[in-house]
């Protein structure tokens, strides 16, 4: 069996979606019982600095999301609707926009490695310090008309997000502080945050900190995180040639993640309860078994796993957990004449 890891894995997703070889795809949601579920619900999934496409988090329940790009860079937004990836999901929209606090014209800096790119001025010196100067060379700078995230969903007329995914090279917070009534229906959040100031007067991981947890999230951990070395560009653990082959990096840029803590989550009402099932889905596509337990086995939400679709919410989970002690990812495929 050839497992494809989930995190940050655009080409094991091609693959997953073509089918290699026509070798069969597994589903470990499905398996554990979860399938007319995801047939049957819809979240939707907001992606915040779009650039490469589909980020492959949401891969175990993407048939059930409604995937919505945002990118402020035209030359990446052409190409994304030129070349659309082939998706699992059950929708996939990018749109041209630059999210922000308010409604402003702003300049956004494109730099040589444009995944780089910011509405924050870069602080080379720092990034040379780190032996990464040549990733921040200022290639472009074109205006850009910013708008809050709240305003775009009224104007588009798109659902407000279940999920939330931001790269966008520290201006996250402005975008939260923009998104204040996107943020009551937001369940989870992957947020790229810094450790270190890469950009000029952006804010680090303790302040976009400090706003989730302010409105009722809970920090899970990092799926992502980045450490710098100051004599090699190369990332600890890999060994370099010089006087200096090995050496600890400074912790400097990662993802982190947040879910809902269900506890605070209302289930008055038949709506009330979805959203805490939908909640569960996300908490199992990041392996959260245990939040997803606690977000969809209280008798109310159980109850309507029973009724509404048939399901055992606590065995399914138990299914899932177990599976997943021994197959370390959610989704698979199985080699050719291997079970």
């Amino acid at each position: 069996m050839q497992r494809f890891s989930v995190k940050n894995a655009r080409d094991d997703l091609a693959r997953l979606v073509k089918g290699v070889r026509g070798e069969p795809v597994v589903n470990l949601l499905d398996e554990a019982g979860f399938g007319q579920l995801l047939d049957g619900i819809r979240l939707t999934s907001m992606d915040v600095g779009a650039r490469g496409g589909f980020m492959s988090d949401l891969l175990p329940i993407a048939r059930c999301v409604d995937m919505i790009g945002f990118e402020p860079d035209p030359d990446e937004l052409e190409r994304l609707n030129k070349s659309p990836q082939e998706t699992p999901c059950a929708s996939m929209t990018y749109l041209h926009y630059a999210l922000g606090r308010t409604k402003a014209t702003m300049p956004l800096y494109i730099y040589s490695h444009t995944g780089n790119s910011s509405l924050y001025e870069a602080d080379v010196e720092l990034a040379d310090a780190f032996g990464r100067a040549k990733n921040y060379e200022l290639r472009q700078q074109v205006d850009v008309q910013v708008e809050s995230l709240d305003v775009v969903i009224e104007t588009e007329g798109i659902s407000p997000p279940d999920h939330l995914k931001m790269d966008v090279q520290g201006w996250e917070l402005e975008i939260l502080k923009g998104a204040e009534s996107a943020l009551d229906s937001v369940l989870a959040a992957r947020l790229e945050v810094e450790f270190m100031a890469l950009y000029r007067d952006q804010p680090l991981f303790a302040d976009i900190d400090a706003v989730m947890q302010a409105r009722g999230f809970a920090f899970m951990g990092f799926p992502e995180m980045h450490a710098w070395r100051r004599t090699t560009a190369r990332k600890w653990p890999r060994r370099t040639r010089g006087p200096y082959p090995y050496s600890r990096g400074q912790l400097a840029h990662g993802d982190a993640l947040y879910l809902r803590w269900p506890e605070d989550m209302p289930e008055g009402s038949p709506d009330e309860i979805e959203t805490k099932v939908r909640l569960g889905l996300l908490a199992c596509a990041y392996e959260y078994i245990d939040h997803a337990v606690a977000a969809m086995t209280t008798p109310a939400v159980a109850a309507y796993g029973r009724d509404t679709w048939g399901i055992d919410f606590a065995d399914s989970l138990s299914r899932l957990s177990k599976r997943l002690a021994w197959t370390p990812t959610l989704v698979h495929r199985i080699g050719r004449g291997q079970g």
